[in-house]
């Protein structure tokens, strides 16, 4: 209960932004047991390409590998900023993880598809450092929530290597264990609100939409993912979770776990322990029962 109650805090503080602007700047204090330490997966980024590791002090010189969860906040592709997961990262590094939060540039510092581009080559850079954590790059999982959880799905599930590639970090791969996603948009399609997000050019083009919707690449291959909706999400319709849902029973997809959140609406899991909870679950079943 106190860890619901400071992470719900910590969201009700943070800095309300108008449309397209990154918040201002939170000055972070991790607990006295935690290393945080900020890097930037672009030699000449600023804080739009910017990833928090945190990590308990006692594992920065573990010889043992540990799993790593990945967080990918929202703010509908326009707002938002890697510091909104805080919380998750300290909670996750106290209980054996390491944590990392990241961020991504918005639609007013660069249109779609910069926004997929840059989380894949937050992934590869996260990889790349496992000399100087102790990262199990086989045990990286993903957590995203609305936009983020379109962005996290776009990791998982798109494993094409030249696919929205930066060219950046080339020597590893995108490919991830597992994706816990909640209200996650994943089909571009028939989104009503597209007209906003993408340009007229995108939003006339079936094949752009068809390549940034995470529906698109359902594959039997896939890994294992989690998804938890809201069934009266207006923001993201629940038609989102539905239509993929469907896809993949039909596509007889076996590691792919639906929560359906009754009667609840967009910000649900910021309000109710129990989803947070699930996706613990979910990262120890998947992360560590396999643990090198």
């Amino acid at each position: 209960m106190k860890n619901f109650i400071i992470f719900t805090l910590s969201l009700l503080l943070y800095p309300i932004c108008s449309e397209g602007v990154r918040p201002i700047k939170k000055n972070i204090s991790p607990p006295p047991s935690i290393d945080y330490s900020v890097k930037n997966y672009l030699d000449l980024g600023d804080r739009s390409t910017e990833i928090g590791i945190a990590i308990s002090k006692q594992n920065l010189i573990s010889k043992k590998k540990l799993p790593v969860v990945v967080f990918i906040h929202g703010g509908g592709w326009k707002t938002g900023d890697k510091d909104q997961n805080i919380w998750q990262c300290f909670n996750y590094a106290h209980k054996g993880y390491i944590a990392i939060t990241i961020s991504y540039r918005l639609l007013d510092e660069a249109p779609f598809p910069q926004c997929i581009i840059d989380v894949k080559t937050a992934i590869r850079f996260i990889k790349s450092l496992s000399e100087d954590y102790p990262i199990d790059t086989e045990n990286i999982g993903v957590w995203g929530y609305s936009a983020g959880g379109h962005l996290a799905l776009m990791i998982a599930l798109d494993d094409n290597l030249s696919s929205f590639n930066s060219g950046l970090y080339n020597e590893y791969d995108t490919s991830v264990k597992c994706a816990a996603v909640i209200a996650a948009p994943t089909d571009f399609s028939n989104k009503e609100r597209g007209s906003r997000i993408l340009s007229k050019e995108q939003w006339k083009s079936d094949s752009f939409k068809s390549k940034i919707s995470p529906i698109t690449y359902i594959n039997s291959k896939q890994p294992p993912i989690m998804m938890i909706h809201g069934t009266v999400d207006r923001i993201v319709p629940p038609y989102h979770y539905k239509n993929f849902a469907d896809l993949c029973m039909k596509e007889s997809i076996k590691n792919f776990e639906l929560e359906e959140a009754e009667n609840h609406d967009h910000m649900f899991y910021f309000k109710d322990k129990k989803y947070p909870n699930l996706v613990f679950e979910y990262f120890e079943k998947m992360l560590k029962n396999d643990q090198k």
